[in-house]
């Protein structure tokens, strides 16, 4: 009985631990990616470039796509990653369709370099 008790406390804590991880962060990325496109600043507008102070955020971030496609690092860190990006250029002055904008470019060019180290 107590190993059951045990076992059911795992399977709750390890489905918290996977909505937490893994479901959350694939949803917020479609939905960042589609207000950057809605606002037209992803490819109709120019986006300003990332200012000297945050480019080793911008840099950071783009290693944790990079190594979070080939699985390398989890989705806490490149969240984690990206939260700093993102309040980096906050600070600097960046708009919201700015930041979605810088963000989305960063993780294209990440699917860019991916696709020419994997061959495709």
């Amino acid at each position: 009985m107590k190993q059951l008790i045990i076992l059911a406390v795992l399977v709750v804590v390890g489905y918290f631990a996977y909505q937490h991880f893994f479901i959350a962060p694939q949803q917020n990325d479609t939905a960042e990616e589609d207000s950057s496109i809605d606002s037209g600043s992803f490819s109709i507008n120019q986006l300003p470039p990332i200012p000297v102070n945050c480019e080793g955020q911008a840099k950071n971030l783009e290693n944790a796509f990079y190594g979070n496609i080939s699985g390398r690092v989890s989705f806490a860190q490149r969240n984690f990653a990206d939260r700093k990006l993102r309040s980096c250029l906050q600070n600097d002055g960046f708009s919201d369709p700015q930041i979605n904008g810088t963000v989305a470019e960063i993780k294209e060019r990440v699917k860019g370099y991916w696709l020419q180290d994997s061959g495709g």
